[in-house]
């Protein structure tokens, strides 16, 4: 981020937990692993990818102008940073 602040380009990060995707689906296809995960995250579910991109799309937008350098984790609440 400090190296293309300059340039104006902003560099950040979404860090996201247990999403139901097709990448994390030989986790969320297993009801046993499911328990688990949600049983640790404050929200007791496993998340939405459209929750991921609202997120995404703010950070491309100007209201996220003055956001560089930044992980944004969206995970639930889920304890365990990166």
């Amino acid at each position: 981020a400090k190296e293309l602040a300059g340039d104006g380009v902003r560099v950040n990060a979404v860090c996201p937990g247990l999403i139901d995707t097709r990448f994390a689906s030989a986790l969320t296809q297993s009801e046993e692993t499911v328990a688990l995960a949600t049983s640790n995250t404050f929200l007791h579910r496993i998340g939405k990818p459209e929750e991921c991109a609202g997120i995404v799309s703010f950070l491309a937008s100007d209201d996220a102008s003055y956001i560089t350098g930044e992980n944004i984790v969206v995970s639930g609440g889920m304890p365990g940073r990166l």
